[in-house]
C-alpha cells in the first residue's frame, strides 16, 4: 500500500517544501500553478485558519510523488450544511488540481483518494478551479468512482491561449486584418502622445502597478490589485518570494514619465501567463491595455515562447489574439450521504438525461408556458 499522510499543520507543510519543489521540477505542469510558491502565496493571502489544512502526501519507496493541498470548509448548499473539501485556490488561483508524478500517477492518485476517504469529516469534495482534460484529475474521479463515490464534473469558465508562431514575426501579423487595422491606429496614436512601455523590474514594477490600479475601474469593483488586504498580499507576495519574483515580468505604460497603465505577467520557459492588466480609468480612450498587450506578445515573439495565456475567462479583447480555449470547472465527489446522493444522481445523471431528450426538453417547455418562439 502506498503511505499517505494528512497534514494538517502548515509548519508540516513548510517541511515538505523542498520535496514539494523537486516533484513539481519531474512533474513539469504547462503552468506555474501547481507550485509550492505559488500554492503558498495563495494559502497566505486567502487561506483560512490552519484548522482547515487538510494537505495530502503520497509517497513511494520514500519519494514523494503526490500532493493535494486541501482546506475543510461548512458551506451552505442546497439547502444543507456540508463540510466541503476544497483546494488551496480560487479564481486568483487560475487554475488548481492535484500534483503527481507522471511516473508514477496511477499510484499518486489512487493514494490520494485513499487517504481523502479515511478522513470522515466531510461529505463533499468541490476541488476548482481544475482543468477538465488534466489526466491527475480525470485519474481522481475514476479513483472515487472506483471506489463507490459518485462523482461529477461543473463546467465553469473557457480560458483563451494563443499559440505564438516560430520564427520572426510582427505581432500585427498574428491578428486579423480588422483588428491590426485598429491596433495599428491605437499605437499610431500612443506614439503620437509620447507614450512608451518600460519593464522597471519587480519592485519598481509593483508600486507603479498598485499606483495605476488604485486609478482604475478595478478598484471600484473590488477586485484591484489593493481593494482588499488579501488581493494586496497576494500580488505583493510574488514580489517577496524569489521563485515567482524571478519569473514575475510587469509592463508599465507611461506618457512622458507619467504611468498610465500595466500588464502584470509570470513567465515560465516556454510560456507567459497574463494574471492582471489594467489602467487609469480617465485613459480609456487610449486603449492602454491594447498598447501593452501587442508590446507582451511583441516580447514574448522575440524570446521563442511558444504560448501567451491570457488566463479568466473569455473576453471580446482576448477572443482577437486567441488561437484556442481550455475549459475548466470543478470536480465534484459525494460522500455524505442519501441526500448527498441523490442531489448527485439529479445534477449529473436526471438532468444530463433531460438534455439529451428533445421530447422531455419540448415537454418541460411546455409545462413551464415556453413555447421557444414557435410560431413567431
Amino acid at each position: 500500500m502506498t503511505p499517505v499522510r494528512i497534514l494538517r499543520a502548515l509548519s508540516d507543510v513548510h517541511r515538505v517544501r523542498d520535496e514539494w519543489e523537486e516533484l513539481h521540477r519531474r512533474a513539469a505542469p504547462e503552468h506555474p500553478f501547481l507550485a509550492p510558491a505559488w500554492v503558498l502565496n495563495w494559502w497566505r493571502a486567502y487561506g483560512g485558519g490552519e484548522d482547515a489544512i487538510r494537505f495530502v502526501t503520497v509517497r513511494e519507496a520514500g519519494d514523494l510523488v503526490g500532493v493535494a493541498p486541501l482546506r475543510l470548509e461548512v458551506e451552505r448548499r442546497w439547502g444543507m450544511e456540508i463540510p466541503t473539501l476544497r483546494l488551496w485556490a480560487d479564481a486568483y488561483a487560475n487554475r488548481a488540481g492535484p500534483l503527481v508524478d507522471p511516473l508514477r500517477s496511477r499510484d499518486a492518485v489512487e493514494g490520494i483518494a485513499e487517504a481523502l476517504l479515511e478522513m470522515r469529516d466531510w461529505g463533499l469534495a468541490a476541488l476548482d478551479p481544475v482543468e477538465l482534460t488534466d489526466p491527475a484529475v480525470l485519474g481522481l474521479a475514476s479513483a472515487f468512482e472506483a471506489r463507490g463515490v459518485p462523482t461529477g464534473f461543473d463546467p465553469g469558465y473557457t480560458s483563451p491561449f494563443m499559440t505564438l508562431p516560430e520564427g520572426e514575426m510582427e505581432p500585427l501579423a498574428t491578428v486579423s486584418r480588422a483588428f491590426g487595422r485598429t491596433l495599428r491606429r491605437k499605437l499610431n496614436r500612443a506614439e503620437r502622445e509620447g507614450c512608451e512601455v518600460t519593464e522597471p523590474g519587480p519592485d519598481p514594477g509593483v508600486d507603479l502597478a498598485f499606483g495605476i490600479s488604485r486609478a482604475s475601474w478595478q478598484h471600484r469593483n473590488g477586485t484591484g490589485l489593493d481593494t482588499t488586504p488579501a488581493n494586496e498580499a497576494f500580488f505583493r507576495g510574488m514580489a517577496s518570494d524569489p521563485w515567482l519574483r524571478e519569473r514575475l515580468e510587469i509592463l508599465v505604460l507611461s506618457r512622458e514619465g507619467d504611468p498610465l497603465a500595466y500588464e502584470w505577467n509570470l513567465r515560465t520557459p516556454a510560456r507567459l501567463f497574463n494574471l492582471k492588466v489594467g489602467y487609469r480609468e480617465e485613459e480609456g480612450a487610449l486603449s492602454p491595455g491594447l498598447v501593452l498587450r501587442h508590446h507582451a506578445v511583441a516580447r514574448a515573439l522575440a524570446a521563442g515562447l511558444r504560448e501567451f495565456d491570457f488566463l479568466g475567462e473569455v473576453e471580446r479583447y482576448k477572443m482577437h489574439w486567441a488561437t484556442g480555449t481550455r475549459p475548466h470547472g470543478t470536480l465534484l465527489a459525494y460522500r455524505g450521504g442519501p441526500r448527498l446522493a441523490l442531489v448527485h444522481g439529479i445534477r449529473h445523471r436526471l438532468r444530463p438525461a433531460l438534455k439529451r431528450s428533445p421530447l422531455l426538453v419540448r415537454l418541460i417547455r411546455l409545462l413551464r408556458g415556453d413555447t421557444g418562439g414557435e410560431g413567431s
